[in-house]
């Protein structure tokens, strides 16, 4: 059989048309279901994951210190000193405020990784905190604040942002 020469395709037969609203579509007189598979990209999963992990080792760090806390308080009320008392107090507070944060961003990272738009935003306000309590512990101090770690504060926060920047991802959270 020759091609017709006059046709764009080469005589290749070509089927057109567009599907009916209600789901089905008609092949051969014959109606036929037709299923549209979505997959989902990745990238959200990964993010979360990561940042969860991070906080989650972050949380050991935290219970490690209040426990550390607890025995500067111990040894300080037993040897009578209420200076080494008063620091101990300080670290607990310091630990549980670290333990109570680092597990809003596990809960975060579980949400980047559910496709959810709040966890970006939880992720996203956490990390601004820590600038901000960084930028405030260091004048306070007296020093200039650390351009890394202001930096590194900054790509994090690049990091967690991606999935609503990239315009496939951010439609297809919620």
């Amino acid at each position: 059989m020759m091609p017709d020469q006059g046709h764009p395709l080469g005589g290749e037969q070509v089927v057109g048309g567009t599907p009916q609203l209600s789901g089905q579509v008609a092949i051969g007189g014959v109606p036929q279901q037709v299923m549209v598979v979505q997959h989902r990209d990745s990238l959200p999963i990964v993010i979360g994951v990561i940042f969860g992990l991070w906080n989650l080792i972050v949380a050991g760090l935290s219970g490690i210190l209040v426990i550390g806390g607890l025995w500067l308080t111990d040894a300080g009320v037993d040897a009578g000193v209420d200076d080494v008392a008063g620091i101990g107090a300080i670290v607990i507070i310091i630990g549980v405020i670290m333990l109570i944060l680092s597990l809003v961003g596990v809960y975060a990272g579980i949400e980047i990784a559910r496709y959810k738009k709040r966890g970006v935003f939880i992720g996203l306000g956490l990390i601004g905190l820590n600038f901000i309590l960084n930028l405030v512990s260091t004048t306070s101090q007296g020093v200039t604040p650390d351009l890394f770690t202001l930096g590194c504060s900054g790509l994090c926060a690049l990091f967690i942002a991606l999935p609503l920047m990239i315009s496939n991802i951010g439609a297809q959270m919620e």
